[in-house]
């Protein structure tokens, strides 16, 4: 709501009428002793003068809530994911100790309220989201050029938070998934501690946060630097289905999420009978079959609302899609080497070397006025070209990489 994120602090919107809002930031107050441990505080003074509203130490915010309200607008449930912080305790026993007592006060989440407010993006945050994606392209790139055999999971990991903090990101936005081989069709493995080989698929979803806004991609590469004939038919299989679900996207085919995962369950369907030994009367026969065969082989939907968090409220899947929304676009196909034992896969797949790779690509997607999309992580390569491109012909040493970007960035 503000972007002051000094930890102790509480934002209290205050409406005694229509015309009679107030906004009150409340602080920490200023303390020698305490910031000669942990740091400066900003105090109440300077965040007036920053942040242009009314603001008090965070000592007073028991003032605020022993007046007579109608309604608090708070959710317990969102304070607890950050339970150790000490205000959201003072807050919510505040709250409870006025509802409890003479004064009652009716309790509503504020969720609802958020998510809607944070649905839209303004120009600026869409500017600062095309910043995030543009530092965690370069981290990938970075990654992909010093992936091989014999380093493991956590040194991509390693790399793609490195290159991003160098680049002016704060931290990675989530804890990434960096998953070679059959652990890439485990949706949200975060081991990340294996060895890679070099006949591995690794499967890398991760991105930066750049000043509270998170980028969230996802780029599946063979370690060794060149597709094999089945990573192949999977990759170029995955590929397909997200360029045409961003067509679709482009072109204003889809008005809702709910059509676009249709859509990529349909799609998903037919890439699969491609791959031979099925029938179109086993996946065609009617659209429950579509829904089986794709939720087998890709158990998580098409995509979600993402911005400040990369979750950033619940979807629904029949909202209509405005302009300002950003949404991932992210198929997969996942054949873990366990489905080699289901009778509902061919056995013709295992001669073919399908089973045990699992390849995802995702990409972050304004959408536009007009029926429109633009894809704002385009920087991040995913044609099989570009990557192989990247990782051979661009190929460098840890410590020649280092050297480079440290003596061309501007600190």
């Amino acid at each position: 709501m503000t972007g002051f994120k000094e930890p102790g602090s509480c934002l209290v919107i205050e409406k005694r009428d229509q015309s009679n809002i107030n906004y009150t930031l409340y602080v920490p107050p200023k303390n020698d002793n305490r910031e000669r441990w942990d740091g400066a505080r900003t105090g109440e003074e300077k965040a007036k003068e920053i942040l242009k509203i009314e603001a008090a130490p965070s000592t007073d915010l028991q003032a605020i809530f022993t007046k007579k309200h109608d309604f608090i607008y708070f959710d317990p449930s969102m304070s607890m994911y950050n339970d150790e912080k000490e205000i959201n305790h003072q807050v919510r026993n505040l709250i409870y100790t006025v509802n409890n007592g003479q004064q009652r006060t009716t309790l509503v989440s504020h969720r609802n309220i958020l998510d809607h407010l944070r649905k839209i993006k303004s120009d600026k945050e869409v500017e600062i989201l095309e910043k995030a994606a543009e530092i965690s392209s370069h981290a990938f790139k970075a990654a992909m050029r010093l992936s091989k055999q014999g380093i493991t999971e956590g040194h991509i990991e390693a790399i793609m938070e490195f290159e991003s903090r160098l680049r002016g990101a704060q931290r990675l936005g989530y804890p990434p998934v960096v998953a070679s081989g059959n652990r890439a069709n485990i949706i949200h493995y975060v081991f990340n501690d294996q060895l890679l080989h070099d006949d591995d698929m690794l499967l890398v979803d991760a991105g930066c946060e750049y000043h509270n806004y998170s980028s969230d991609i996802t780029r599946t590469w063979p370690v060794s630097g060149t597709f094999s004939q089945p990573q192949k038919i999977i990759y170029s299989a995955v590929l397909r289905i997200q360029k045409d679900c961003i067509e679709g996207l482009k072109n204003g085919v889809f008005s809702t999420m709910y059509e676009l995962q249709t859509f990529a369950n349909e799609r998903t369907a037919q890439e699969v009978v491609n791959f031979g030994g099925l029938t179109n009367g086993f996946i065609f026969s009617n659209q429950s079959r579509i829904n089986e065969i794709a939720k087998i082989l890709c158990p998580h939907s098409i995509g979600h609302p993402m911005g400040m968090d990369i979750h950033e409220n619940k979807p629904d899947f029949h909202e209509p899609l405005r302009p300002g929304m950003v949404i991932t676009v992210e198929p997969g196909i996942y054949i873990p080497s366990e489905l080699a034992m289901d009778s509902r896969l061919p056995d013709e797949w295992k001669g073919k070397g399908m089973f045990g790779i699992g390849v995802r690509i995702e990409d972050n997607v304004l959408i536009m006025p007009n029926q429109t999309a633009k894809v704002i992580t385009h920087q991040t390569p995913k044609e099989m070209e570009e990557i192989e491109h990247v990782m051979n012909d661009e190929k460098s040493t840890y410590e020649d990489l280092s050297k480079h970007v440290i003596k061309n960035f501007n600190f």
